[in-house]
């Protein structure tokens, strides 16, 4: 901030319609929107001496007002953001002098939205501000790093508000004392100053290490203006499809928090409650709140930087027209001053122009051109919830820095854009954050948020190319009061989609979210499978596992497409398949039979996939086939006993053959062991039980079987495998041959 003196215009204002009674009212306040407003009062004031002069300064209002003082227009102020005005030559000596606002909030073109009860007023501090004629204007600090991390290069690009005589400049960067200090002679409106720091602690959630920026402007050896902040050093960079924080993985788990508290205090929030806000999502484990939908007060942001909180801010659309030149215009420059208010703070992690509107390229456009103006430093996004394939494109087209979207749904496989799976999938190349997501759905059903959350740690985990998440933010940290939107999200009017009550008392996801929250500080726990062996043969027997060769395709893929849907169970959720019916470890024997089963994936045959052919070359008694299960269709959930949908040709070396069919039912029975609600037992008519693998005992129950065929006793050559009806795609774990 600048270390200007100051005059503070908050306390008792007047207050009227047009042509209305006259009441007072406390600035800075939220209240009821009344369309037309005014608000006026009088200062006693004296023209600054020695050619210095003062400023009328506001914090923020709702939504748009003209701004009069002495009866001479200032200018027109936009929602959330600060404005100064410069009234030196306007000032009538020690007469009272009128400022007055001229105040819209539902009419405004950039007013209320939808989203939220909207407030109406000065809703924040209003202040005179005096200073020397030629004074700092703007300080814009950024930096880089070099020797990894062990260097700081800081750039102070300097701005003034006209062009400088004789003027010296100086700037230190501090921390338990002086670190560097830079000092020049300033003889334009603009300077950049070097800096170098050495061996800089970076901040990050974990640790918010900061340091005291201070920048004079002096003539002949005696300060006249001086501007001072907290910031700090951090690297957030993008790598891939994820987000990297100082060099190490960053996976962003958030939460979205409106500036409102409750239907009295509105957007004019006490310190304490700022603070109450912050502490408690720190304590929680969150690393991001996102400031929605609009520029917040910057004490959140000055909080954020000391408590250690990555934030990123907004200028007010929602589900807007992004079509609308007066809306876009507007939203713009609230963007615009938002980020030349906020860019010095380390915690702003990105800029985000929208938030759940339908795209318009121009927009976008403009959007990511404005950021760019504005703050070079750091990423653009918007906040969205459009369809994934044309978020993809349009997202690639105007260079947005990485992919959101808002997959709210009733389940991680039923939600906007398919599954959560499917979004990360498309939505590649770039990191994808799930910018909101919850909602209603979860709404004191921890069991789903835990899924949720366990699903999104999962992506996150991954490596491409398989689909990767870098982050998420659920929706929302409060109850807010919102009117006119009704069941389930609302009661009473009251958006009742948070963690904690408008009188922030927490609810059971607060501590569902602080729990899962606490276990990503640990390595993941993976649940372990049960692999329950049964088997065959006999100890009086010698057996020779057989090596199996791969399928010249693999149809793995299309076998699990194939299996996902439950016949009969249409108004059931269609299976989750994660791991499928892999071999969680090395299978050496199943009961006396002596096996040689890999880990992992079996053989698959399909009817696309090309025959498998085993080489054999030995004398055998008998050959027991391990698996008989199949994948797509098979007995008895969506086969037909009896169906013939393949063959074992079993060639000797006499040029003679011996052909086993492969019957659903009979020689074969599907894998798997749930079907919708059911826990159930395939079996096939000729085959014993091989084994059972239990991955998750809501959704992943396998079971194989073993066929035991009798051969005549000469030297089998190979054994011929296929499949010929494409809706089968027959499991071979393998083959062993009883002497």
């Amino acid at each position: 901030m600048y270390n200007r003196p100051r005059i503070s215009l908050d306390g008792f204002w007047k207050f009227s319609i047009p042509n209305g009674i006259v009441e007072t009212r406390v600035v800075p306040g939220s209240y009821p929107c009344v369309g037309d407003s005014v608000y006026f009062r009088t200062v006693k004031l004296s023209a600054p001496e020695n050619g210095r002069r003062l400023r009328l300064c506001f914090e923020g209002i709702a939504y748009e007002g003209d701004l009069f003082f002495n009866g001479t227009k200032l200018g027109t102020m936009l929602p959330y953001s600060f404005y100064a005005y410069d009234i030196t030559d306007l000032i009538k000596g020690e007469e009272d002098n009128e400022i007055r606002l001229d105040l819209k909030d539902l009419n405004a073109v950039f007013g209320p939205s939808e989203g939220w009860k909207s407030f109406s007023g000065i809703i924040r501090s209003v202040f005179l501000e005096e200073s020397p004629k030629l004074c700092l204007d703007d300080v814009f600090f950024t930096y880089s790093f070099t020797e990894g991390y062990g260097q700081a290069d800081c750039n102070l690009a300097i701005a003034l508000t006209d062009e400088a005589n004789d003027l010296t400049i100086s700037a230190s960067i501090s921390r338990q004392g002086i670190l560097c200090c830079q000092t020049s002679t300033f003889s334009a409106a603009r300077k950049d100053l070097k800096l170098t720091v050495t061996k800089p602690s970076l901040w990050s959630p974990e640790e918010p290490s900061l340091y005291e920026l201070e920048v004079l402007l002096c003539k002949d050896d005696i300060v006249i203006d001086s501007y001072t902040c907290n910031v700090g050093f951090k690297d957030l960079v993008v790598k891939g499809s994820k987000f990297l924080l100082n060099g190490k993985d960053l996976f962003i788990t958030g939460i979205c928090r409106h500036d409102l508290w409750n239907e009295v205090v509105g957007f004019t929030q006490t310190d304490d409650m700022i603070e109450t806000d912050l502490q408690m999502m720190k304590n929680m484990g969150v690393n991001y709140v996102r400031l929605v939908h609009y520029p917040h007060d910057r004490r959140v942001v000055e909080a954020c930087d000391r408590i250690g909180l990555l934030c990123s801010e907004e200028p007010g659309l929602w589900w807007s027209d992004l079509s609308n030149k007066e809306i876009t215009t507007r939203a713009l420059k609230v963007l615009e001053n938002v980020i030349y208010r906020d860019r010095n703070h380390v915690s702003i992690a990105f800029w985000l122009s929208f938030n759940e509107c339908i795209f318009n390229e121009e927009f976008l456009h403009d959007a990511v051109t404005t950021a760019r103006r504005c703050d070079p430093s750091r990423l653009i996004s918007g906040a969205n919830c459009n369809d994934i394939y044309e978020t993809k494109e349009l997202f690639d087209k105007y260079d947005v820095d990485f992919y959101t979207m808002h997959p709210y749904g009733t389940a991680p496989e039923h939600v906007n854009g398919g599954t959560l799976e499917q979004c990360c999938r498309v939505l590649s190349g770039k990191p994808l954050i799930f910018t909101e997501w919850g909602g209603f759905f979860v709404h004191e059903n921890p069991h789903l948020f835990e899924e949720f959350c366990e699903v999104m740690r999962r992506l996150h985990n991954n490596q491409e190319p398989d689909p990767v998440l870098a982050g998420m933010s659920y929706w929302q940290w409060q109850d807010i009061p919102e009117a006119q939107r009704g069941m389930p999200a609302c009661y009473e009017g009251i958006l009742i989609e948070g963690l904690v009550s408008m009188d922030r008392e927490p609810k059971t996801n607060f501590y569902t979210y602080m729990h899962f929250l606490e276990q990503l500080k640990r390595p993941a726990v993976q649940r372990v499978p049960v692999f329950t062996p049964v088997g065959g043969g006999s100890s009086d027997q010698a057996y020779t596992p057989i090596p199996l060769p791969r399928p010249e395709k693999d149809v793995w893929d299309d076998a699990i497409a194939a299996s996902l849907p439950m016949p009969g169970y249409h108004h059931k959720k269609n299976r989750r398949i994660t791991v499928g019916p892999a071999l969680p470890k090395p299978v050496p024997q199943l009961g006396a039979l002596i096996t040689d089963l890999p880990a992992g994936r079996p053989a698959v045959v399909g009817a696309n996939s090309g025959s498998l052919d085993v080489p054999v070359n030995i004398a055998v008694k008998a050959l027991w086939f391990i698996g008989q299960a199949t994948m797509g269709k098979g007995y008895p959930t969506n086969g037909i006993r009896g169906t013939e949908y393949g063959s074992y040709v079993i060639h000797y070396a006499d040029d003679t053959q011996q052909i086993i069919p492969l019957r659903d039912g009979e020689e074969s029975a599907t894998v798997f062991g749930l079907i919708g609600p059911t826990a159930f037992d395939p079996r096939a008519a000729k085959t014993s039980r091989a084994f059972t693998i239990d991955y998750d005992r809501n959704w992943e129950v396998y079971h194989a079987g073993l066929l035991r065929v009798c051969c005549e006793e000469k030297v089998i050559e190979s054994i011929h495998i296929t499949v010929t009806d494409p809706d089968y795609y027959l499991l071979v774990y393998g083959i062993t041959a009883e002497a």
